[in-house]
């Protein structure tokens, strides 16, 4: 039992390490034999949980995928409005751009391999889909505009929110992050929710928006 837990500490601080890795080097540079010096571990003790940096994307990504699923989760059971819902997961990635090498790394990996599929994108469709579940609640609560199909908002909402991560990586936005996420609502915000909606949501997110990623995620 004992060593099973040892096993399972060295796997999840490959994880953690590969995803610091990915984030400042890239999927391309970052070496397995640099994954596990920064580990501490010896490149056979990798090679033994992982076979291959593909694979050990894959887990980098799922872990990104866990925690997101778990806090769209947590949103959906305390939500009044579904459209809060999916403005307060949007400010969810902006904080967690700010704290969280995983994230990061799932963004990036994605941006230099998507083309490969998965698990490269694994955090993209796991964000689409959080994204689209909630405006899917969000339509049937008549939050939204009538004419407007849920499909078009979807493309708005993640476009604006994974446009501006680029943006943040790219070094030509300003910080806060959250600021941003703020300011493109305000557009966005008009133009997809009835009327009636629109004052009781809080466009910088409310209260449940999570400033910071679990510390068991890193």
């Amino acid at each position: 039992m004992a060593k099973q837990h040892r096993s399972e500490q060295t796997r999840n601080e490959i994880v953690r390490c590969a995803a610091r890795l990915f984030d400042r080097d890239g999927f391309p540079t970052a070496s397995m034999s640099e994954i596990s010096q920064a580990a501490g571990v010896t490149k056979g003790a990798v090679y033994f949980h992982f076979a291959s940096k593909d694979e050990l994307v894959g887990a980098v990504q799922e872990l990104g995928c866990v925690m997101l699923e778990s806090h769209a989760a947590k949103l959906a059971s305390n939500e009044d409005s579904p459209l809060q819902t999916v403005i307060d997961l949007t400010h969810t990635l902006a904080a967690w751009l700010d704290a969280s090498p995983v994230i990061r790394a799932c963004m990036r990996t994605a941006r230099e391999c998507a083309d490969r599929g998965a698990p490269f994108s694994d955090f993209y469709q796991a964000f689409l889909k959080a994204i689209k579940d909630a405006l899917t609640r969000a339509s049937a609560a008549g939050e939204l505009k009538t004419g407007l199909t849920q499909d078009a908002v979807l493309t708005q909402v993640v476009a604006a929110a994974t446009g501006l991560e680029v943006l943040w990586w790219a070094g030509t936005l300003p910080r806060p992050r959250t600021e941003a996420v703020s300011k493109v609502w305000e557009v966005l915000l008009p133009g997809i929710a009835v009327p009636a909606r629109t004052g009781r949501i809080e466009r910088t997110g409310s209260s449940t928006a999570a400033a910071r990623p679990p510390v068991s995620f890193g």
